[in-house]
């Protein structure tokens, strides 16, 4: 079974957003997580089982947790270079997901949609979101779609009502690789509101899907 690692990120580390140099990044393993078939026709990670959910990564001295990026390289250990995640496409979306959700995730689900959610809008050319149809989608894992959806509608509901909003001052940034995964690292979020606290507190998300 193949290993598409995406990750959540609990560490407080500080990245300046324009440096642009090569370190080493390892990555040590999975965290919480559950199995997913992706399909992205074209990518390397079409009709991969994988694993969907946290990635431990070491770098610069730092352990981090991120999530992939990159549905067209395998996880592993590389040179990477600190990147704006605004250079993704939809960078802001991830930054909101990550800014949002990322201290919040506790159990293999709630990782595991996290990442979907972030596959989803780093692969879509538009923002008609859902992680079962699309460019992207996945299959064997409803539950994990569902929440995924959960969070992606919340990102819509967002765009929806702020038309300017973007995400100018994120804790998200990237270690990007050319020869293995590039990982979305979140390095210490703004204060969650409390409605947002309890989204993923509820396990399941089911407040969020009841919207």
């Amino acid at each position: 079974m193949k290993n598409a690692a995406i990750v959540l990120a609990c560490c407080s580390v500080c990245f300046a957003s324009s440096a642009v140099f090569a370190d080493m990044m390892t990555q040590n393993g999975m965290g919480l997580n559950e199995i997913v078939t992706l399909h992205i026709p074209g990518m390397l990670g079409d009709n991969l089982t994988v694993y969907a959910g946290q990635d431990s990564l070491t770098y610069d001295g730092q352990n981090l947790v991120g999530y992939c990026v990159d549905l067209n390289h395998y996880a592993g250990t590389a040179d990477v270079t600190v990147q704006d995640v605004t250079t993704l496409n939809h960078g802001d979306f991830v930054a909101y997901l990550l800014d949002t959700y990322g201290s919040l995730v506790t159990t293999n689900r709630q990782a595991a949609a996290l990442g979907v959610a972030i596959w989803e809008v780093v692969s879509e050319p538009n923002t008609s979101f859902d992680t079962t149809s699309g460019r992207f989608y996945i299959t064997g894992n409803d539950q994990t779609a569902a929440d995924a959806n959960a969070l992606l509608a919340d990102l819509t509901a967002t765009i929806d009502t702020n038309p300017d909003w973007h995400v100018w001052d994120s804790s998200v940034h990237v270690l990007h690789s050319d020869t293995a995964q590039s990982f979305a690292v979140w390095t210490g979020p703004p204060v969650p509101e409390p409605a947002t606290l309890s989204l993923l507190a509820l396990g399941g998300l089911a407040m969020l899907r009841r919207r």
